[in-house]
């Protein structure tokens, strides 16, 4: 996530390591003169809900970051750390899930391949993948398909926003 970020960033990332000393990571992004984006953040409401999000993230502190955030917003959040972890909460949830909210690059089965498996049983749940690798490889991922996709590092006005999109639609997201 740290070299989509950099890259996305117009930067560079370096290493250097040594045997007995250790590793120094140097990150150079270029200088911004523009306003801090705390300030043009704090000009956008945040959209909220009350629908059901399935929240599927393999990295613990992302997934609690995103958890909170979603149910700060008023969304019921069923909460994941894997692929097969989601299929067995939507196979005991009876209720309905309105959006999968997940990240496209974990272990064992993409975000992707999750939401084909999970809409065959769920055919009217909206799909929303993430992804912290470079923008260009992610998009062509999430666009074989009608998928809603956030690249990372995201705000919470964007998640906000684009989740009320997809909910918003009447059309199958796959």
């Amino acid at each position: 996530m740290v070299y989509g970020f950099v890259k996305q960033s117009a930067g560079h990332i370096s290493v250097n390591s040594e045997v007995g000393k250790g590793t120094t990571f140097n990150i150079y992004l270029p200088r911004v003169y523009e306003a801090p984006l705390a300030r043009m953040i704090g000009t956008t409401a945040v959209e909220r809900g009350s629908e059901t999000i399935l929240l599927v993230e393999n990295d613990k502190s992302l997934r609690t970051l995103n958890r909170e955030m979603l149910e700060e917003m008023g969304y019921h959040v069923l909460e994941a750390a894997n692929a097969s972890d989601a299929l067995e909460l939507s196979s005991k949830y009876s209720d309905h899930i309105h959006l999968l909210f997940s990240d496209i690059v974990m272990p064992g089965m993409s975000g992707q391949e999750l939401a084909e498996l999970l809409l065959t049983a769920r055919p009217t749940m909206k799909v929303l993948l993430t992804s912290g690798y470079p923008q260009n490889a992610s998009v062509e991922i999430a666009s074989n398909f009608e998928l809603g996709f956030l690249q990372k590092p995201f705000t919470r006005e964007i998640v906000s926003k684009k989740i009320r999109e997809l909910l918003s639609r009447s059309d199958r997201s796959l």
